[in-house]
């Protein structure tokens, strides 16, 4: 049930000092000021999906980890300096163009969760992470970055979820993922048109015997060498929608879950394909026999999609194939 309040009513807070969650979303609430009050007990306030355009909330002493949960307001002027031990923080879908840089001053140590994405923020968003080491999930999506912070990264040590899809990142020069802890990384529709070699390592990036996902598709880059994890790693890649002519795997015997290499300008299969239970191949010029000669090594395969490429079928021997895709497949004998 909605009300009619434009402001929230933080008169009605007064003297709750055991007051654990605040809970008004899907209101029309259009303005919060929560400030100089004793909420010891507080860990949660959730306003989703209101008309909040400017958010304040400081000196409320509280002891507890908290969660803020601000998602899809008009959120532009964000204030939360004044509170301590932020551990998770929502401000998906709003208008944040920038962010004070001592915003988690008093987070440093305990901020696990951040979810900024569809917003407007630009690369002085690494500035304001600057001192943050406990994130393990960071979410920047669609927003207006070119660039990501080598330091900040690095000092991240135990991330395991980021996200900078949809964004407008020309490079990764000096960004290298150690955390031994990723299960996802996406930097799927930028403006990459290169990638370090050594970004991510054989056995120090990845979590072990988990299912990961690295996504570097719609992109700009031509060619790209990339270290394959030598642990358990169950990792789903995806390169395609690039222009890669070129395609380098340091790899080793370990089985992946998912290769992606489709609607790229390949004319031949890298050398180096890693051993995948899902192959898509689709989309590319591949026109010589190299394709087959991999084909035939990929026996473990339960799938391969292989649409609009046009090569010469000589002879296929794979016993356990369970899809095997030839959409438009052009024959030439």
């Amino acid at each position: 049930m909605q009300n009619n309040y434009s402001e929230f009513p933080s008169c009605a807070l007064q003297n709750l000092n055991q007051l654990k969650s605040i809970y008004f979303s899907d209101q029309n609430i259009e303005s919060v000021n929560i400030n100089d009050m004793e909420l010891d007990s507080l860990s949660k306030v959730d306003l989703r999906n209101n008309k909040i355009s400017n958010f304040s909330i400081s000196n409320i002493n509280n002891n507890n980890n908290i969660q803020l949960i601000l998602d899809n307001n008009k959120i532009s002027y964000l204030n939360i300096s004044g509170v301590n031990r932020i551990s998770y923080l929502h401000v998906k879908e709003n208008r944040l163009a920038e962010i004070n840089h001592g915003i988690f001053h008093n987070s440093h140590s305990t901020l696990v969760y951040l979810e900024l994405s569809y917003n407007s923020l630009d690369d002085d968003i690494w500035n304001v992470l600057e001192g943050v080491t406990s994130l393990e999930t960071l979410k920047l999506k669609q927003n207006r970055l070119q660039s990501v912070s080598p330091s900040v990264i690095t000092h991240l040590s135990k991330l395991s979820h980021l996200d900078l899809s949809h964004n407008y990142i020309t490079s990764l020069t000096d960004v290298l993922f150690r955390s031994g802890k990723m299960t996802t990384i996406l930097f799927n529709s930028n403006k990459l048109v290169n990638l370090p070699a050594n970004l991510v390592d054989d056995i120090n990036t990845f979590r072990d015997n988990h299912y990961c996902t690295l996504d570097i598709s719609n992109n700009m880059m031509d060619n790209i060498k990339l270290i394959m994890p030598s642990t358990s790693t169950r990792l789903t890649l995806n390169l395609g929608q690039n222009e890669l002519t070129v395609i380098h795997f340091k790899t080793n015997v370990k089985e992946i879950e998912s290769l992606n290499i489709s609607s790229n300008r390949l004319v031949t299969l890298p050398e180096t394909l890693p051993k995948a239970k899902s192959y898509f191949i689709s989309n590319n010029h591949l026109i010589t026999t190299n394709v087959l000669k991999h084909l035939t090594t990929t026996k473990d395969a339960t799938q391969i999609e292989m649409d609009d490429i046009d090569f010469c079928v000589i002879h296929l021997n794979i016993t356990i194939l369970q899809t095997y895709n030839f959409r438009k497949l052009l024959h030439s004998v």
